[in-house]
């Protein structure tokens, strides 16, 4: 199993410095949240891992590679898979269109036996696979944007903000899905706006204010830090 490292990472936007300095680490089978308010770098960290912004210094490593400077779908080879904020699916396109999208790299086989199993954890989305992704409910479309991640079968997901907008009975279900991702030996890293809940479902955790890592800990650790309490739980 491979384990992702994040060494001293540093990324700007022109002059602005969005990451300064940031290390952390997933080991195998892990569930790691990166909580902090909005514009503390932690969809620009998910980006930069993922291939999709320039690393200007530091280093990304997962397993024996270096994936610092590869491009986006040389990391989507080496088993690392993002489901973006927002969803970015194509609304014109069906359900199944849109899941084919995340196997492009792979054989036709290879992608109709891993379609087959995402219809297996979503069944709503074998249900709805010719209907129009744009016309499915929010929770329906974040469905599809896992289920698209998972189509190039990663052995880390990336998931960036996967509760927003959608209604507490919604979340729950995407809860249990980002364990049953775990159970099934899938490391994931989960950028998440509800701290609670983030922390509540982490074995690790890390709290970034204006791209820094200020705090790092267990979930449970975070969730008892009175400071944490008071910046992100509403205590």
């Amino acid at each position: 199993m491979s384990r992702l490292e994040v060494r001293d990472l540093h990324v700007a936007y022109g002059k602005v410095r969005a990451l300064r300095g940031v290390s952390m680490s997933v080991d195998p089978r892990h569930i790691v949240s990166i909580v902090g308010a909005n514009g503390a770098g932690k969809s620009t960290l998910l980006k930069s891992i993922m291939g999709l912004l320039p690393v200007g210094a530091g280093e990304i490593r997962f397993g024996d590679l270096r994936l610092d400077g590869a491009s986006a779908p040389d990391v989507i080879r080496a088993g690392v898979a993002i489901s973006p904020e927002g969803r970015r699916l194509f609304p014109d396109m069906d359900v199944e269109e849109n899941l084919a999208l995340g196997a492009y790299q792979r054989s036709r086989g290879e992608a109709a036996r891993t379609l087959e199993s995402v219809y297996e954890w979503f069944p709503v989305l074998a249900e709805r696979r010719r209907q129009r992704a744009g016309s499915l409910s929010g929770g329906q479309q974040q469905m599809v944007a896992i289920g698209r991640a998972l189509m190039s079968s990663p052995k880390l997901l990336l998931l960036d903000e996967p509760s927003l907008g959608l209604s507490p009975l919604i979340v729950r279900d995407i809860v249990r899905i980002i364990r049953r991702i775990q159970e099934k030996g899938i490391s994931v890293v989960l950028v998440e706006q509800n701290a609670r809940l983030a922390l509540r479902m982490s074995d690790r955790a890390y709290v970034m204010q204006t791209g820094v890592i200020t705090m790092s800990g267990t979930g449970a650790e975070l969730l008892d830090d009175v400071e944490v309490q008071r910046a992100y739980l509403g205590a």
